[in-house]
């Protein structure tokens, strides 16, 4: 198109110079169709522009990442001229088609209608348009370009996946499920019925000596109480910063690890309870298939504007004791480590999972141990333990 503008500016010139100096029909000639190219070809696409009509339509709006849809999409030219460089443009990396949608220039004859009908695949958790985002029409003499945007978008909100881990990338102690790390003053309040293993961040005032001298190893007390997890699952649910299709992939991931790992300690019988915020704090406890599917609800619909940050989410963790604490975020900042570090200090043993662009080992991370998933790699890839 700038070639084309080159070209009639130096051919107006050149008319504008013969008509000036010489005159005569054939210079004049020249200079009015040379002068007028534009204006008539400015003409010809306001009015190819308002004649195009263009439709869309996508078999349901409610879908599951990965689920393809019929997807069918229209170009009709209702002028009397024919429709030249008419180029549609969809929206990308958030979804994509079956088959490739053309991309190219096309020329649609009065009263014809371009149509395709294929299958279109939602790549990602969220809400987001997916289709025709534009057309782009250029006239005949490819000078000028006009930009129509479809003013209703097809908007689809797709549900996260649960991945299927067979085996974490990090250690999760199956006898966790029945561990409470009770507070001070609790203990003699519940009668010991059976022992476990002792583990570091357990109370010097429940560890049985008597069966630790016999066996040599340290034992604890298990209490008739004792029906918490001591597994905590806490995931980030606040702004990431991010913009576009940057912020919906960041916020993807995030549910997807969430859902992977609390998917993965429920069929292992590991009892786990969840924190995050969306509204207020929530807590939920899995340790059955309804509860897991109302976290399951809750990734669905959460909106990633909670007003609390994952800092102050492990704060409240510290109010009660947990054995191990799993971290999903899309922030490394100093604060949160901070916090993570103080929770392994106080016997806690502390999982982080990093979802972002930051490269752990180029920061000030502490002696947590940190699970880096970039914004190049998938989830799965990451958290499932190769054998």
């Amino acid at each position: 198109m700038r070639k084309n503008r080159i070209i009639l500016a130096a051919l107006m010139l050149v008319t504008l110079v013969l008509a000036s100096v010489r005159g005569g029909t054939v210079s004049y000639t020249l200079f009015y169709i040379t002068w007028g190219a534009p204006i008539l070809s400015g003409l010809y696409l306001l009015y190819v522009y308002i004649s195009l009509k263009i439709s869309q339509s996508v078999e349901k709006t409610l879908l599951t990442k990965g689920e393809k849809v019929k997807y069918v999409f229209g170009l009709k030219n209702r002028s009397l001229l024919t429709c030249t460089g008419v180029r549609p443009v969809f929206f990308g990396r958030l979804s994509e088609f079956k088959d490739t949608v053309s991309a190219e220039s096309l020329s649609i004859v009065p009263g014809q209608k371009y149509e395709v009908e294929t299958a279109l695949r939602v790549n990602y958790r969220g809400e987001y348009n997916v289709g025709v985002e534009k057309v782009e029409i250029m006239d005949f003499f490819k000078l000028f370009k006009l930009t129509r945007t479809y003013k209703n978008p097809i908007k689809v909100q797709v549900s996260p996946i649960v991945p299927h881990f067979d085996n974490l990338v990090f250690d999760v102690d199956e006898y966790y499920e029945n561990i409470q790390v009770m507070s001070f003053g609790q203990e003699a309040l519940y009668p010991d019925v059976e022992l476990r293993k002792y583990v570091s961040g357990d109370s010097a005032r429940v560890i049985n000596w008597k069966a630790s001298a016999k066996s040599g190893e340290l034992f604890s007390r298990k209490y008739v109480d004792e029906t918490n997890a001591g597994v905590l699952l806490v995931a980030d649910f606040s702004p990431t910063g991010l913009v576009g299709a940057e912020r919906i992939i960041a916020e993807d991931k995030i549910i997807e690890a969430a859902l992977g790992i609390a998917d993965y300690l429920y069929r292992k019988n590991i009892k786990v309870n969840t924190l995050f915020y969306d509204r207020t704090a929530q807590m939920i406890n899995i340790r059955s298939r309804a509860e897991l599917d109302s976290f399951y609800a809750a990734c669905s619909s959460v909106k990633f504007d909670a007003g609390v940050d994952c800092a102050k989410l492990l704060m409240q963790s510290m109010l009660r004791g947990y054995t191990q604490i799993i971290i999903i975020t899309h922030e490394l900042s100093e604060k949160n480590v901070a916090v993570a570090d103080e929770l392994a200090a106080k016997g806690s043993r502390v999982e982080y999972v990093y979802i972002g662009d930051k490269n752990p080992n180029e920061e000030a991370v502490g002696s947590i141990n940190i699970t880096w998933v970039s914004p190049e790699q998938e989830v799965e890839d990451v958290l499932e333990r190769k054998n």
